[in-house]
């Protein structure tokens, strides 16, 4: 991924809410929010399943998160009763179901377990998109019928304006009109017409040059370059002439007028898109697009309560009587996350045709397994010892005669250690964790013996929980 000017921690936490997620939830920011970490997580567990293949496909699906680990997964931003309400909602769409623990000998672990179902949000999805091109289908059909249209108003027009001039001309030059000289041109014209047959063709020379276009010798006053306009010449009966053609004009202004594509707000019924549209189609680009912009700020912050095609129509309506009266600044933000989505996309799509070597594949892999290692024996030492203590302390509350019969049962199930045990006690670091791994399943409870429960109680990160479970 392209760096930024920000160096972020490495590992932090991250929360990406995407558009349609927002669709699914109706508008629920908290619900978008956790469809986007359930979705996180069950790729995680898809990733886990290939490597570790589980004896139930079903359970190894299984997510398990507190409300305090939900609330901290979404940054902290919605509070318990929120993510709950937000759950309900995911779990009424098919996307999230709850389950109690699987492992019959957990039946004491309150924790929901989570299933996320992608095949509900795919099914969602697939009628969406499906949706989105029937609109645009109607949407080109309108606009196929005014091009045909608008295509046979050209065809008359070019009919009307094929005549040519017959000066010569290599290059187009626009110069200003001067008053002075036009007077005098329409002097001579007037003079012209009740001359020979001649006169007619002068004038309508004349009053071209009238209209500030003349068709004369390249000067260097403004000059067009041919490279950039190529005019068709017709030859007149003197056989020197050289015009350009109106219809090559027109060809030249059809592709001046091409409309980049344009953005509309997502919540459009097909009435209401045909409608903008149309309401659009004749204003410039780049301010239809600000509109745009406004019409989809007000309707994400509810604002519109009735047909946007109408508000829109009153916007316009005050945009041509006083284009200086149009406020643009509320679809900024709107602009700006359509520009970081771009980059966003642009940016993936880069990484992904970077090539990945299998050496650095294997590294990134050797790297992982190892930082989950060491956590690993780190949270083991630490079970043990904390386990080491509940012994002593439930050894510490038995009387003599308790004691010695417990001591007497220790040497029993393990004569190896009897004679060392009577003469030093727990002296020997090995006979010490023999004795502990004797006397914990007789003194504890199944939960202070559960590595699992234990790490959740430290704080574990979920991808050590995923493990502990999967080993169990």
């Amino acid at each position: 991924m392209k760096s930024t000017c920000i160096q972020h921690p490495t590992n932090e936490p991250l929360l990406i809410i995407r558009q349609w997620q927002l669709d699914f939830c109706e508008g629920n920011h908290c619900a978008a929010a956790l469809l986007s970490f359930f979705e996180y997580w069950h790729n995680l567990r898809l990733e886990i399943n290939q490597r570790v293949k589980p004896a139930n496909r079903d359970e190894g699906l299984l997510q398990f998160h507190s409300d305090e680990q939900l609330q901290a997964g979404l940054l902290n931003l919605y509070g318990t009763m929120k993510i709950r309400e937000s759950r309900r909602l995911l779990i009424a769409k098919g996307a999230l179901t709850e389950h109690s623990n699987p492992k019959p000998r957990y039946a004491f672990d309150r924790t929901l377990y989570y299933r996320f179902h992608p095949e509900a949000v795919n099914v969602w999805l697939k009628v969406r998109y499906e949706r989105d091109i029937k609109n645009l289908n109607v949407t080109c059909a309108e606009n196929g019928g005014r091009v045909a249209e608008n295509g046979g108003r050209v065809a008359e027009n070019g009919d009307c304006s094929s005549e040519t001039t017959t000066e010569v001309s290599t290059e187009i030059t626009t110069t200003t009109p001067n008053p002075s000289s036009s007077n005098e041109r329409r002097t001579k014209a007037s003079n012209a017409r009740s001359g020979s047959g001649s006169g007619n063709k002068q004038d309508q020379d004349l009053e071209r040059q009238d209209h500030g276009i003349t068709t004369k010798e390249p000067t260097k006053e403004k000059t067009v370059s041919q490279g950039e306009v190529q005019p068709a010449s017709t030859t007149g009966t003197d056989g020197n002439t050289a015009t350009e053609s109106p219809k090559t004009v027109s060809q030249k202004q059809g592709h001046d007028d091409q409309r980049p594509d344009l953005v509309y707000p997502a919540k459009l019924t097909t009435r209401e898109h045909a409608d903008i549209t149309t309401q659009i189609n004749l204003l410039p680009p780049k301010i239809a697009q600000q509109m745009l912009d406004v019409l989809e700020s007000r309707m994400q912050s509810g604002q519109i309560r009735t047909n946007p095609a109408a508000l829109l129509r009153g916007v316009i309506r005050k945009y041509q009587t006083n284009p200086a009266d149009f406020d643009p600044s509320p679809g900024f933000q709107i602009a700006e996350q359509r520009r970081r989505r771009a980059e966003a996309e642009a940016q993936l799509h880069t990484a992904a045709r970077r090539p990945l070597t299998v050496k650095t594949i294997t590294q990134s892999q050797q790297q992982g397994l190892e930082q989950q290692r060491a956590a690993l024996e780190t949270l083991s030492k630490a079970f043990r010892q904390q386990q080491a203590a509940q012994v002593e302390a439930r050894l510490a509350g038995m009387t003599g005669q308790e004691r010695a019969a417990f001591d007497q049962a220790f040497t029993r199930a393990n004569p190896i250690w009897a004679k060392s045990y009577r003469d030093a006690g727990l002296a020997s670091p090995m006979l010490r964790a023999a004795f502990h791994t004797f006397a914990a399943p007789r003194l504890l409870t199944a939960e202070q013996q559960d590595l699992l429960v234990f790490a959740r109680t430290q704080g574990a990160s979920l991808e050590i929980l995923n493990l502990l479970q999967l080993a169990a």
